[in-house]
This record gives structure tokens, sequence and C-alpha cells, in this order.
């Protein structure tokens, strides 16, 4: 009968297998790790630039990290994590939670909640806009405040000079102004109007048609409106309370996404080998 043996130093290999235990796995679990964290800091960059309205250096360079050490043996971790203030900033763009004046990315008083020129994110707050509309009713509040007060001035002085007539002043420009309809608050287009030679015009008409009846006051006994057909009230901003959004940052979800595809087996091994002699 013949017998096969095998002799070797098994001290001697156990030895290095310790060493390999030691140092290479270590620090390839370290490498994984640390792929993985830096992967998903790529992707939620990633992400923001898509989602977030306007980004910023203060948006786009939020995340920190704390790299893997082979070291730490048993106590071994890769950590990525917003910065503090972009934490709160981020917080609701991840939970759709419902904001209050005064939170990150709100007013102090109240919430800018719709904008009828949405920026191409579809945000609310387009510098330019805002400041434009809310210009332009102050100033037409302004302007309507002081031909008020220059009418009432001129209190039974006889008929008002044409410079002093609504129709005069306001002609058809639609306007704007702040205020709250049906419930909601912003700051509101006013319909376009007819101008009196048109209004007057389609009176004439109406007028010289056969069977017409007048009153014979200078209306013409016309109910015809100054609003021009199909024009509306125009919501330009709207602002509330308080507002709940829809998450726009699927922090949790980018993070498993990253990690089933750069923390796998194939890449422990890969990385094995990379450090292994």
């Amino acid at each position: 009968m013949l017998q096969v043996g095998l002799q070797f130093d098994h001290r001697a290999v156990e030895r290095q297998l310790t060493a390999i235990g030691r140092t290479h796995i270590p620090k390839a679990m370290a490498k994984t790790l640390n792929d993985m964290t830096f992967g998903v800091k790529r992707d939620l960059e990633a992400d923001v630039l898509r989602n977030v309205d306007r980004p910023t250096n203060f948006t786009k360079n939020p995340w920190t990290i704390t790299k893997a050490k082979a070291t730490d043996g048993d106590r071994m971790f890769a950590r990525i994590e917003a910065k503090p203030k972009q934490a709160q900033w981020f917080r609701f763009m991840i939970t759709g939670e419902e904001r209050h004046p005064g939170d990150p990315g709100t007013g102090h008083h109240d919430i800018l909640a719709y904008s009828s020129k949405p920026t191409a994110a579809g945000g609310a707050f387009r510098p330019a806009f805002f400041k434009g509309t809310v210009a332009k009713a102050k100033q037409e509040k302004t302007e309507r405040q002081n031909l008020r007060q220059q009418r009432a001035a001129r209190s039974g002085q006889g008929s008002l000079p044409p410079s002093l007539m609504w129709v005069t002043a306001s002609r058809n420009k639609p306007g704007s102004f702040a205020g709250e309809v049906n419930g909601t608050f912003g700051y509101w287009q006013r319909p376009k109007r007819y101008l009196k030679t048109e209004r007057d015009r389609i009176i004439g008409r109406a007028r010289a048609q056969s069977g017409h009846i007048s009153s014979g006051s200078s209306r013409g006994g016309s109910s015809h409106p100054w609003t021009k057909p199909g024009e509306r009230l125009k919501l330009l901003l709207a602002f509330k309370d308080t507002t709940k959004g829809t998450p726009t940052l699927d922090y949790n979800g980018r993070m498993r996404s990253t990690a089933s595809r750069l923390l796998s087996q194939n890449a422990f091994w890969a990385n094995y080998r990379s450090v292994a002699p």
C-alpha cells in the first residue's frame, strides 16, 4: 500500500495567515469602506446639482468625510455627514417636513410658496422677478395714494381735471397689488381692461343698433364691462405661514444604492489584491 504524506511547517503558515489577517485584510476593508463613502459623496453632489434650486458653494460642498483606518481593527468605520448648517437646510429636502418662518430657506415672517415664473429647478424665488414684482406693486400703491389725496383735496371744487380721473390715470394698465384673494395672500396682477376709447367705440356701435335702449346718460345705459373678455386676476407670488414640501433629495435611497454597488465582495477582493504584496 502506497502512502503519500505532506510535510510542511504549519507554524510558519499560521504566522503568515496571522500577519495577513493583521495587515492586509484590515487595509482592504478600510479601502473598501472609503471607496464607498467617497462614492456616496460624489453621487449626493450630483443629486444636489439636479435637485437644488440655484446651487451655491454652500449647497454644493456640504459633506464631510471621516475615513476608515485599518489600525482601528474591529472598531473600523467610515462616515459621511453634512456640516451643521447645511444639515439643517437639507433636512427639509430629505424629509419634506413642514417648514415655518425662520427655518432655513424661508423668510422671517412668511414663506414664499409659489411663483408664476419659477426657476429652472421649480423653485419659487427668482431674485429679479421677486424684486421687480414687489417694487412695481409698491410704486403703484404710492401712485394711487397720491391720486386719492389730490382728488380729496379738490373735493367740492367741481369736476376733476382729466389727469385725476380714474379712467385717464389708470387707462388699461393691469397693475398689481399685494393682498388676500380667496384665502391666498400674495401679489396679484389685475385683469387687463379696455381703453376708454375702445370701450366708447364698442358702446357707440351698440347704441347705433336698431332697438337699442339707452338711458340717455353719458355712459349710454350700457352694462359693457371695463375688463376684457377672458381676463382674470393672476397670482404672481404667493406666501404662506407654513408649508409642507415634497422630498427632493433621496438621501437614504442614495446611500443604499451606492453602498450596494461599492460595498461588495468583489470590491473587497479587488482592494485586497491591491494592498497584498
